[in-house]
């Protein structure tokens, strides 16, 4: 006798009520390492994004600066031309030796700023680029995490979501339901009396984690390894 019906998923009403509990369980953990992860990609990816923007803040701020300095270079020049052809007041030997200072200080202020600028964008970059290979890393985990997979398997991918299985679990838990069908009843029959909200209930981890599911988790291989942990654990018949 096989224990997929014809829509590819397993027929739950044949566990035991002991065994449906354990089965909610283990999935609500695999959920939970997942969400973890997904987590920790999320906070890895804003990290990367700040830095990003922190690159165009330095950018910006030494386009800025270089502004002014050349602004200042500009000032000089038009005090040395206006001291030496609008005025004989100040003779040429009084005059250079500040402008030539002047115009010295500006360049090796100019030649500092772009060199600080420049290595601080390097090791904003370099920054960068050690955060991308550890959401590399993070990703992977996370694929590796959906890999091993197995009473999530088990499960809709209607009902694979948090908010769901610690639902169904709770109606075990107070006797409410004692098998797979009285569980999906009285969750419809909450969610229809709007008794738990939609955003509560599809968070933007669940829905990454029923489309990975779809995807990745109902091929065969996949179906036969979660087949023989239930077996191992002993979900199956009453």
């Amino acid at each position: 006798m096989t224990n997929i019906n014809n829509d590819g998923n397993y027929k739950l009403n044949t566990i035991a009520c002991e065994n449906l509990e354990q089965l909610f369980r283990a999935a609500i953990s695999e959920l939970n390492k997942f969400t973890l992860a997904n987590n920790a990609i999320k906070r890895k990816q804003a990290n990367i994004q700040n830095l990003k923007q922190e690159i165009e803040k330095k950018k910006g701020q030494a386009t800025t600066d270089v502004g002014c300095i050349w602004f200042l270079l500009i000032v000089i020049i038009g005090i040395a031309v206006y001291l030496y052809y609008g005025t004989t007041i100040v003779s040429t030997n009084t005059w250079f030796l500040p402008v030539a200072i002047g115009v010295i200080v500006f360049w090796c202020g100019l030649y500092k700023l772009t060199a600080v600028s420049k290595k601080n964008i390097e090791k904003i970059t370099s920054n960068i680029a050690t955060h991308e290979k550890q959401l590399a890393d993070l990703e992977k985990q996370q694929d590796d995490i959906v890999k091993e997979f197995t009473a999530l398997q088990f499960i809709p991918e209607k009902y694979s979501n948090e908010t769901a299985l610690k639902l169904m679990l709770g109606y075990i838990q107070d006797y409410r339901a004692s098998n797979w069908e009285r569980c999906t009843d009285l969750y419809e029959i909450d969610r229809h009396n709007g008794k738990m909200e939609e955003s509560a209930e599809r968070t933007a981890e669940q829905a990454a984690i029923s489309a990975k599911l779809a995807a990745e988790t109902r091929n065969a291989t996949r179906s036969a390894a979660a087949g023989a942990w239930a077996a191992a654990a002993g979900i199956w018949w009453r």
